[in-house]
């Protein structure tokens, strides 16, 4: 039986309000899985293979944790239906006056940075580094505002939220 000789603690609300189990296996390792996971694999009395196998909501509600409601997928099926693609973006570098696009990491890390009040995007890190020793009442240095728009995926089924005020800066 799966995790027969364990201790279990939980399920406690993490910070971004999932549950998760801490389990104590009988050798004194631990490790903390989400309770999805945990209620799968007593529900399957098996556990899953961690590079194989995820559990997903059916309803989209991380709160619903009903055995109703899971479902095993694929990592690879469920990240290509739920993680959102975020278009590329145009911008042009506000010292050098140069375009340039941003993709992928990139872009969300020049989101995130601009959610912290940073300046930029810039083209390149001689940019960003000269940028640093301007101030930013400088004309030079321009905020960029910057959209995250996703890309609509093929499967009709999934609805994702498109972009809305609140992402610009």
């Amino acid at each position: 039986m799966v995790y027969e000789h364990c201790k279990i603690y939980g399920p406690y609300i993490w910070r971004d309000g999932r549950k998760r189990v801490v389990i104590v296996f009988p050798d004194n390792v631990k490790t903390v899985i989400s309770y999805a996971k945990y209620l799968m694999e007593v529900h399957l009395d098996r556990y899953l293979d961690p590079n194989l196998e995820t559990v997903d909501h059916k309803d989209s509600d991380f709160t619903n944790d009903v055995i109703d409601n899971f479902q095993l997928k694929t990592r690879s099926e469920h990240s290509s239906l739920e993680v959102p693609r975020i278009k590329e973006q145009l911008f042009v570098c506000s010292l050098c006056k140069n375009s340039f696009i941003l993709s992928g990491r990139k872009l969300n890390d020049a989101f995130q940075n601009r959610l912290r009040g940073h300046t930029g995007p810039f083209c390149s890190r001689s940019c960003a580094g000269k940028a640093t020793h301007l101030s930013r009442n400088d004309p030079r240095v321009v905020v960029h505002n910057i959209k995250r728009e996703k890309y609509t995926l093929k499967n009709p089924d999934i609805i994702f939220n498109v972009s809305n005020s609140n992402d610009y800066l």
